[in-house]
């Protein structure tokens, strides 16, 4: 779908098929073994060998992770088979040398930080951050490659991985989960399993930390052996690394819905000065603000078709306190109402949907 405001040339560099680390996946196929359903099924349905998971640390397309979901939901009949292999996981452990660094954390927010600003090495396609409030914090997860099936159990995967992440660091309670997906058939299963008051149709996918549960200390930890592993960590790459306006992207995705996007937020949260950035983002041929409205879009996409929020909440949540404002806003940029839009529920994105030259700038000419 065209963007009427946007030039589409300005956004090769946040396109490219995104990648994943096997990670916690691996434990996909003894998952579907303990429901019944043969490794060789689920390769043939998913369209990944089996042998390919059996390394935590092998990468694959972010869009084959969505089918390998959608596999294991249509062989299962589970709507919450991410849940099922969140709350399976042992999330350091399927975090390799990074989760063995956050394991030496001084307390649980320094650890948490550790895996949100390194989450970009392991991953092109979503995001993992911790934003700050005075009496709360937001530890979420957003995916930005929507053009990839099951996202709902994506997300179940990594809000029962987040859990169990907690418990590993020392046992914090989130005082609440919120989902970006609608209610599910059985919403008390969600809670069993969690362990906490849980909210559909939210804004986005975190779990609700009180602010002072960050301080807890990790037990066990070593300054020494933190020290050690924080050279195997910057060393870490399994995926391509990422550039500038992909890194711009990720840092906005969770913030539209909660927290600051102006240039100056950003650009301090990569260490660049303002106009570093913007002089770094015309060398991709687009800008801060072009980009801001991009991902905002991005976010109204996904709350439009994957909640039963109304269009009035997510106008709201982007910042539109007059629903008409967002109505047109939204209009002018896509070529249609958000009822329509929702109502079509075509596969639009506009990270995923640009031309795909993931590292070279503008006017660079292709080898």
């Amino acid at each position: 779908m065209p963007l009427a405001i946007i030039d589409g040339r300005a956004w090769e560099a946040a396109s490219w098929p995104g990648e994943q680390r096997v990670g916690l996946l691996a434990g996909l196929v003894p998952l579907m073994r303990e429901f019944g359903v043969s490794p060789v099924a689920f390769a043939r349905e998913s369209g990944v060998a089996t042998a390919r998971l059996m390394d935590r640390d092998a990468t694959i397309p972010f869009a084959a992770m969505g089918r390998l979901f959608a596999a294991a939901k249509a062989l299962t009949g589970r709507d919450d088979i991410g849940l099922q292999l969140g709350q399976r996981t042992d999330t350091l452990a399927a975090l390799g040398v990074l989760g063995s660094f956050m394991r030496h954390a001084p307390d649980l927010g320094t650890a948490l930080d550790d895996l949100a600003r390194h989450h970009r090495r392991y991953v092109n396609g979503s995001v993992i951050y911790l934003l700050r409030g005075r009496e709360e914090a937001l530890f979420g997860y957003a995916v930005h490659r929507q053009a990839v099936e099951a996202i709902p159990q994506i997300i179940d995967a990594a809000m029962g991985a987040g859990i169990t992440l907690l418990r590993g660091l020392g046992g914090a309670v989130p005082a609440e989960v919120q989902i970006a997906r609608p209610v599910p058939a059985d919403p008390a299963l969600y809670r069993r399993a969690l362990g906490v008051p849980v909210r559909f149709n939210a804004p986005q996918s975190a779990l609700v930390i009180p602010r002072h549960q960050l301080g807890r200390a990790i037990p066990g930890a070593d300054p020494r052996m933190r020290r050690r592993l924080e050279a195997q960590v910057a060393a870490w790459w399994p995926v391509r690394r990422p550039n500038i306006v992909s890194d711009v992207a990720r840092v906005l995705l969770p913030r539209i819905a909660w927290g600051d996007t102006t240039l100056d937020a950003t650009a301090a949260l990569l260490s660049l000065h303002p106009r570093t950035l913007e002089r770094r983002l015309r060398g991709w041929g687009t800008s801060y603000r072009a980009l801001l409205t991009l991902v905002q879009l991005e976010v109204a996409g996904q709350l439009l078709r994957g909640t039963r929020m109304s269009a009035a909440a997510i106008g709201e949540a982007l910042g539109y306190a007059d629903p008409s404002a967002f109505g047109y806003w939204f209009r002018r940029a896509t070529g249609e109402s958000p009822a329509r839009w929702r109502e079509r529920a075509g596969p639009f994105s506009p990270l995923a949907e640009m031309p795909a030259h993931p590292h070279r700038p503008i006017g660079q000419r292709a080898l």
